[in-house]
C-alpha cells in the first residue's frame, strides 16, 4: 500500500471511529462556545454576567480545543507563516499601545477553522450545530421584539440603557436563519417552510431596525435566487463576488462621509426610524485627520488609546477600517488574502461546492456586507460564525476528497 492509500485508509478509519462516538470532547467544547455566543448576543443578563470575563473564557476554550486535537497537523511552512503573522501583529499592537490581548481576535477564529479542517468531525456534528442554530434563531426572533425602540431613543439622546444592541441581535437572526434553512433542506426539503423562515427573519430584522443586516440579508438572498448555480459551479464567480463586496466595504466610508460633507443628504434624513447619519461620519472624518498627521499609523494602526469619537468607544463601525486601525495596513491585506484563500479552499478538484458549502459561502458574504457598518470581524461573539462558515466549508471539501 503506497503512502496516498495509507493516508486515505487512516482518514477513513478516523471518520468511521468518530461516527460511533456520541460526543467528542472538542464537540462539546464547541457547542458550549456556540451557545455562549448566542446567549451573550441575545440575553442582557448573560451579557452583563460574562462581559468582564468573556475574553478569559475564550482563551480557556481555545486551550481546551487545541488540547483535544493532541497533535498540530500543520506543515512547517504554514507554522512559519502563522508565527510570522502573529509576530507582525504583536509588534504592531506593542507600537500602537492596544495591548497584546487583542491578538485573540485572530487566534480564536483560526482555532475554530483548524478544528473543522483537521479533526475529521462526523456528519452528525454538523447536524447538531444546525439544531443549536435553530434554537438560536428562535431566541433571536424573540429578542427582536424587545426594547429596540427604547434602545435607539436612548442612543439618540446620548443616554445609557440596559439592553442588547439590536444590531447584534440582527446578526444572530441572519446567521442562524441560514443554518435553519439548511436544516430544513436536509430534513423535509419544504420550500414553504424555508420561505416562512425567511419571511419571519426579514420581519424580525425590520423590528430590530438594523439597516446593514436588512440590506445584507436581501443581498445574499438575491445571490441565492440568481447566482447560486454559477457560484456552486464556478470558483471565479465566488471570488469575484467576495472581491466586489470587500471593495465596496472599503469604499463605503468615503461615500458616506462625502454625502455628509457635501450636504447631498441632510443630517435629519430618516431611514427605518433612525437618522441616516448616526455618528459614523465623525469617526471616519477623525480617522482621516489622524492619519494625515501620523503616517506611521498606516503600518501599525492607530491603537485603542486614540480618541476618534466623543463617546470614547474605540469602534470604527466598519469591519475593514477596524482591522486597519487595530493592526495596520499589512495585517488588513493579509486578512483579506486569507478570506480569498478560504473561499477558494471550499472548492475541490471537481470545481463545485455542495448546498451545505453554499450556505457557508452565504454566511461569509453576509458577514462581509454587514462589515460595511459594523465591526463584525473583530467583535468576539460574532467571530464564531464566519470561522464556522469557513471551517465547515473547507471541512466538506476535505472529507469528500478523503472518502
Amino acid at each position: 500500500m503506497n503512502r496516498a492509500n495509507t493516508r486515505k485508509a487512516y482518514v477513513s478509519e478516523r471518520i468511521c471511529g468518530n461516527q460511533r462516538r456520541i460526543f467528542s470532547p472538542s464537540e462539546l467544547i464547541f457547542y458550549l462556545a456556540l451557545m455562549m455566543d448566542i446567549a451573550f448576543s441575545v440575553f442582557y443578563p448573560v451579557y452583563t454576567a460574562l462581559h468582564d470575563y468573556y475574553t478569559y473564557i475564550i482563551w480557556i476554550i481555545i486551550i481546551l480545543m487545541l488540547a483535544c486535537g493532541k497533535i498540530l497537523r500543520y506543515s512547517g511552512l504554514k507554522i512559519l507563516g502563522l508565527v510570522a503573522f502573529i509576530g507582525m501583529n504583536i509588534a504592531a499592537i506593542l507600537v500602537n499601545g492596544s495591548g497584546v490581548g487583542v491578538i485573540i481576535f485572530f487566534i480564536w477564529p483560526l482555532c475554530i477553522i483548524y478544528m473543522f479542517k483537521n479533526l475529521h468531525l462526523p456528519d452528525s456534528y454538523i447536524g447538531r450545530i444546525n439544531v443549536l442554530m435553530m434554537a438560536g434563531w428562535i431566541l433571536a426572533i424573540i429578542g427582536s421584539l424587545r426594547y429596540t425602540d427604547a434602545y435607539f431613543e436612548a442612543l439618540e439622546k446620548n443616554m445609557y440603557i440596559e439592553a442588547i444592541n439590536p444590531n447584534t441581535i440582527a446578526i444572530i437572526i441572519v446567521t442562524t436563519c441560514l443554518f435553519l434553512g439548511l436544516y430544513i433542506d436536509s430534513k423535509t426539503k419544504s420550500k414553504f417552510q424555508k420561505i416562512l423562515v425567511y419571511l419571519l427573519s426579514f420581519t424580525a430584522l425590520y423590528w430590530t431596525r438594523s439597516r446593514t443586516s436588512l440590506i445584507a440579508f436581501l443581498a445574499i438572498l438575491m445571490v441565492e435566487l440568481i447566482l447560486k448555480k454559477k457560484v456552486e459551479k464556478s470558483k471565479k464567480w465566488a471570488l469575484l463576488l467576495v472581491a466586489i463586496i470587500i471593495a465596496a466595504g472599503i469604499i463605503f466610508p468615503f461615500i458616506y462621509v462625502g454625502l455628509y460633507t457635501s450636504g447631498v443628504v441632510t443630517y435629519d434624513t430618516q431611514f427605518l426610524g433612525k437618522r441616516l447619519f448616526t455618528g459614523r461620519q465623525y469617526i471616519w472624518i477623525n480617522l482621516w485627520n489622524y492619519l494625515q498627521n501620523n503616517y506611521g499609523a498606516f503600518i501599525w494602526g492607530v491603537g485603542y488609546n486614540t480618541e476618534l469619537y466623543s463617546r470614547g468607544s474605540f469602534n470604527l463601525h466598519n469591519a475593514y477600517l477596524m482591522i486597519f486601525a487595530q493592526y495596520g495596513l499589512p495585517t488588513l491585506l493579509v486578512y483579506l488574502a486569507y478570506i480569498f484563500h478560504s473561499t477558494a479552499s471550499m472548492y475541490g478538484k471537481s470545481g463545485r461546492i455542495s448546498d451545505l458549502q453554499f450556505k457557508c459561502y452565504q454566511t461569509l458574504l453576509y458577514v462581509l456586507i454587514v462589515g460595511f457598518g459594523e465591526t463584525v470581524l473583530t467583535y468576539m461573539p460574532n467571530l464564531i460564525f464566519i470561522a464556522m462558515a469557513i471551517g465547515i466549508g473547507c471541512r466538506e471539501r476535505l472529507e469528500v476528497a478523503y472518502r
